[in-house]
C-alpha cells in the first residue's frame, strides 16, 4: 500500500552537495519509516547527484526516487511532485534546505489532524549562511501572524496582501494537506514565476478557509 501520512518532496535539478545535506537532515523526522517518504523527483539532472543519493541512503527506507521522462521547469516539478506523492500532507523541501533536528512534524501533522478543513499550517524559518554560524527567525512572520491556532485566513490574507506581500510564504515553511489540493486541482502556476508559491498558498487556504499557524520552525 503506497499511502503515507507525510511526504517531503524535494524537486531537483542537478542539487549537488547541497541536496545530499537536505536528504540528511530528513533523518531527523520523529516517524516510523513506513509513514513518511522522502520524495525525490529529478528533473533531468545532467551531473552524478542521483547516483551519489543511492550510493549514500541506500540504508534509508522512506527515500523514493522518481526520474522525470523530460524537464518539465521548475515550476512544473513542483507539480510532479503534487501529482506522484504518496502522503496525505506533504512539506517542500530544496536543496539549500535544511529539517531543523527539532522540527516539531509530529506536533504540527498532529495539529493537522484535529481539524480536517485546515489547508495548510504555516510556521516560521529559520535563515542561516551555509556555515551554519548565523541563524535568525525572520520577524514579519510573528509580525503578521494573528495567533497560533486554526483561524479564517480571510482577514489574514487580506492584511498581508494590503502590505504588499503574499501570505504563507516561503513555501517550505507550510504543511500543506494534499488532498484539497487534487480535489479543487491547485497548481503551481509557471508563468507566475516570482509569485508562484505565495499564489498557489494563497489558493490553498481559500479553499476551506480555514488555515493553521505553529510558532516553532521546522525548516532551515
Amino acid at each position: 500500500m503506497n499511502s503515507k501520512l507525510l511526504t517531503i518532496a524535494i524537486p531537483t535539478y542537478n542539487g549537488g552537495e547541497p541536496l545530499l545535506e537536505a536528504i540528511e537532515s530528513c533523518r531527523y523526522i520523529n516517524l516510523p519509516d513506513d509513514e513518511f517518504e522522502v520524495l525525490i523527483v529529478n528533473n533531468c539532472s545532467t551531473d552524478d547527484s542521483i547516483e551519489r543519493i543511492k550510493r549514500q541512503f541506500d540504508d534509508f527506507t522512506p527515500i523514493r526516487i522518481v526520474e522525470n521522462d523530460k524537464n518539465y521547469g521548475r515550476i512544473g516539478n513542483w507539480n510532479r511532485c503534487i501529482d506522484i506523492a504518496y502522503g496525505e500532507y506533504m512539506l517542500f523541501l530544496f536543496a539549500n534546505d535544511l529539517l531543523a533536528e527539532e522540527n516539531h512534524l509530529k506536533e504540527i501533522l498532529s495539529l493537522m489532524k484535529q481539524n480536517e478543513d485546515c489547508s495548510l499550517i504555516n510556521m516560521p524559518w529559520i535563515i542561516s549562511d551555509y556555515k551554519m554560524t548565523n541563524m535568525n527567525l525572520p520577524p514579519q512572520f510573528f509580525k503578521r501572524t494573528p495567533e497560533y491556532s486554526y483561524v479564517s485566513c480571510e482577514k489574514h490574507i487580506r492584511k498581508v496582501v494590503e502590505t504588499g506581500k503574499l501570505p504563507f510564504v516561503p513555501l517550505q515553511s507550510n504543511i500543506l494537506q494534499r488532498c484539497i489540493l487534487i480535489e479543487r486541482n491547485i497548481k503551481f502556476d509557471s508563468e507566475l514565476s516570482i509569485s508562484s508559491d505565495g499564489v498557489f498558498l494563497a489558493k490553498l487556504a481559500i479553499g476551506t478557509g480555514i488555515v493553521g499557524f505553529f510558532e516553532r520552525p521546522s525548516v532551515i
